[in-house]
């Protein structure tokens, strides 16, 4: 009996694994892109995301956490937008025969400037309740250069990788 009950979660385990997003693949540095540091919460584990359709959040990719590894800088086309997302949290607990995620996503689109350095960070209200997204440049000295505009976006969650990740931008 016991022996099914490890079978079957390794299964679920291999099943699960293919469903896991693919890693973020740098793009080589160059006059047209900007570095990105995604940080989360030194209080909470985190995990951050890159989408390949920065307007629908289409195209989910791992950035560092589980199978992409520790954070790290990236590079990312300067002048497009790009959308970012940083979950944090505590983990899974077991609630009856429920399983409850205690996660917070901040999630947010911003234009980095070619040949710039920025770092986004996940910012966490009441616990991880709520949360929301900072991106500030970094200046030539590794310090704060300021704060970069950002439109915050409702995290949702999607059908597929592939699927949208949030509400999509309204036309301006």
């Amino acid at each position: 009996m016991k022996l099914m009950k490890v079978i079957g979660v390794v299964t679920a385990c291999l099943l699960l694994s293919s469903c896991l997003p693919p890693v973020y693949e740098s793009l080589p540095e160059s006059n047209n892109t900007a570095a990105l540091f995604l940080s989360g919460h030194s209080t909470y584990s985190s995990v951050g995301q890159i989408y390949s359709n920065a307007q629908t959040c289409a195209g989910r990719k791992w950035v560092y956490g589980g199978i992409a590894g520790a954070p790290k800088w990236i590079n990312v086309n300067g002048g497009l937008p790009v959308t970012i997302s940083i979950s944090v949290g505590t983990g899974t607990t077991v609630v009856g025969s429920n399983i409850v995620n205690h996660t917070c996503t901040a999630m947010a689109t911003f234009t980095p400037t070619s040949g710039k350095r920025y770092m986004a960070q996940a910012i966490t209200a009441d616990g991880i309740s709520r949360c929301g997204m900072v991106v500030n440049e970094v200046g030539p000295d590794g310090q704060d250069a300021g704060r970069v505009a950002v439109t915050q976006r409702l995290f949702k969650l999607a059908e597929t990788e592939h699927s949208s990740w949030c509400k999509p931008l309204q036309a301006p």
